[in-house]
């Protein structure tokens, strides 16, 4: 395939099977993240196109919730569906849907917001991580804002999403320059309408993909060049995804630092090259301790701390979920079976493949070799498991 056409084939989702999570059968909201969880990590694994669940993970970091603030279980299989359903159609129909959501009116507190009492919560990350980012807006938009999402709240039992217009601030507002009677998808609707507004969020957006891409900020003419993308298709996903991916400094990586591969993309791949299946190592167990679980961000701008997932505790839990992986596919599957019948050179080259690394540091490889040929001497009868284990916590994997 030609460049294009590999992109293409990569943002293919109508390959995937249908999106499905589990329904909820009774459980508890932690109780269910933990289900989700699960099947995420399960469809990233096994879809033929898994860059769908990379997406979704930006979407979900981006317009984040947190399964503790909310009442229903069912609520968190609502809002996933919102993003999956959005994440290369139209960006302003998923920000506006995401706002009224009963989880994300309970995450930011808007079902408290109340006119007379207005709570600032959700209007201030809307703006700020939502939107725009900082230095677009000014407190007092956001004091006014707040009165704009008055009334937007959820039923007596917390469950579904209502509009109560006696609730509701019906009064004027000067929000971001504009006096009128705003009301919260309204103001919405305005920052993507208005000729200053909807280029500031274009370059907002094109900045948190790129950064969560790549923990880098893109080169100025590739920001200007992405935002422009977005505003040309009216806030269409697709076409602005598509051309980041085609950017030579995207593919290139040229001055860029390397990152630790987030746990859910880690989990996911290491089951997809052992074969192992995660109702059976119910990887949920350990996402938390590596500091990436579903509907538990560290705050309301998700995942931004990449440091954070190779800190020394989540490291250790790392190694503990490798080995445990590594001993059940030396059981379970025919991973890297007959590996100990090879010379050393060629037994770490398929071993590296089977992970996907094309080319591993000569330092690594060595290091490997070497390895390979105590542990022949020392005890052959650990040499898969173990290698298994190396290989999954070596920087070329654990690096991404």
């Amino acid at each position: 395939m030609s460049r294009a056409e590999a992109v293409d084939e990569i943002l293919n989702f109508g390959r995937n099977p249908a999106w499905s999570p589990p329904a909820v059968n009774g459980e508890r909201t932690w109780e269910y993240a933990n289900t989700l969880a699960r099947y995420w990590v399960e469809r990233w694994a096994t879809v033929p196109r898994p860059f769908e669940m990379k997406l979704l993970l930006f979407f979900h970091s981006h317009l984040t919730v947190n399964s503790g603030r909310l009442k229903h279980a069912d609520q968190m299989h609502e809002y996933l569906t919102i993003l999956q359903a959005n994440q290369l159609a139209d960006y302003r129909t998923m920000v506006k849907q995401v706002a009224v959501s009963p989880a994300m009116l309970q995450y930011l507190d808007n079902y408290r917001n109340r006119v007379g009492k207005p709570n600032e919560n959700f209007a201030r990350e809307n703006f700020e991580i939502h939107l725009l980012g900082t230095g677009s807006y000014t407190q007092q938009d956001v004091v006014e804002a707040a009165r704009a999402w008055t009334g937007h709240t959820l039923d007596e039992d917390r469950r579904f999403y209502r509009f109560d217009a006696s609730q509701h601030d019906d009064r004027e507002k000067t929000i971001l320059g504009v006096r009128r009677r705003w009301d919260g998808p309204l103001l919405i609707d305005h920052v993507f309408f208005n000729a200053q507004l909807r280029e500031r969020a274009a370059r907002h957006l094109v900045g948190r993909l790129w950064h969560f891409l790549t923990a880098t900020q893109p080169p100025a003419a590739v920001h200007t060049a992405l935002a422009n993308t977005l505003l040309q298709h009216d806030f269409a996903l697709r076409p602005m995804i598509r051309a980041l991916l085609l950017r030579e400094e995207f593919l290139t990586g040229v001055g860029r630092t390397p990152i630790p591969r987030p746990p859910l993309e880690y989990a996911a791949d290491l089951h997809r090259v052992t074969g192992l299946d995660p109702d059976e190592t119910n990887p949920q167990w350990r996402l938390r301790q590596m500091g990436q679980m579903p509907f538990n961000p560290p705050n309301p701008a998700g995942w931004e701390d990449f440091e954070a997932f190779i800190s020394a505790s989540a490291f250790l839990t790392r190694a503990s979920f490798i080995r445990n992986l590594a001993w059940k596919a030396n059981g379970d599957t025919n991973f890297l079976e007959g590996i100990d019948s090879r010379t050393p050179g060629d037994s770490v080259a398929t071993a590296l493949s089977a992970f996907g690394v094309a080319e591993a540091s000569a330092a690594n490889r060595r290091i490997l070799e070497d390895y390979v040929v105590r542990e022949r001497g020392e005890r052959g009868w650990a040499e898969r498991v173990n290698l298994i284990t190396t290989i999954a916590l070596s920087p070329d994997v654990q690096v991404g």
